[in-house]
């Protein structure tokens, strides 16, 4: 049986995607166009093709087989994002190993016009977490809007940088589990949830 925490989740998952109303915002103009999540009813959004912290080709599909846990930055954010990014490396560093290996933190850009590799190793670098199971990506606007807009990340006629902060936890195949408010960020919660994530679905 599943634990009460994730089967609830999984409930909720299926029902609803739970927008939260805390956003990372910003008074900086927008920069791109708003994609709505109705136009991409079959996106392989996993197979999109993105760039990681060190200039490397990456898309989410090499993640199959771990528990993904996905969320959306950018790296000039003021407030709400390196106080998020700062919580998920305190669960990172608080997991077993042995759960570990066999978990991934992605984190993307919604600004790709500024967060380049360097900006994103400059951010990575921040919080202490050198080249690890934590990718932090970038691409090109219409892959990056795509991949945001189609979790619900995005929010209509706002700036994209003004964006919904949400955490989604992905199972080995890809499938949602769940999604979580990231602001305030319950660290305690994530990592009991992603351990019985790993030992639900992988082992």
């Amino acid at each position: 049986m599943l634990p009460l925490s994730l089967s609830l989740g999984l409930l909720v998952a299926a029902l609803s995607w739970s927008p939260s109303l805390e956003t990372a915002g910003t008074d900086a103009v927008a920069r791109h166009a708003f994609v709505p999540r109705a136009a991409l009813p079959n996106l392989a959004w996993s197979e999109l093709s993105l760039v990681d912290a060190d200039n490397q080709s990456f898309q989410l599909k090499e993640l199959r087989g771990k528990i993904l846990l996905l969320d959306f930055i950018f790296t000039s954010c003021p407030a709400t994002c390196p106080t998020q990014t700062a919580g998920l490396a305190k669960v990172w560093k608080t997991l077993p190993a042995k759960e570990k290996a066999s978990i991934a933190f992605v984190s993307l850009t919604i600004d790709p016009s500024h967060d380049d590799a360097a900006a994103l190793r400059a951010y990575r670098q921040r919080f202490d977490m050198g080249p690890s199971p934590w990718t932090f990506a970038s691409g090109s606007v219409s892959h990056l809007e795509s991949i945001a807009a189609y979790f619900g990340s995005l929010m209509p006629g706002r700036s994209p940088l003004e964006h919904k902060t949400r955490l989604f936890l992905m199972g080995p195949q890809g499938d949602l589990i769940m999604n979580y408010a990231a602001s305030p960020l319950d660290g305690e919660r994530l990592t009991k949830e992603l351990v019985e994530a790993v030992h639900l679905f992988i082992r």
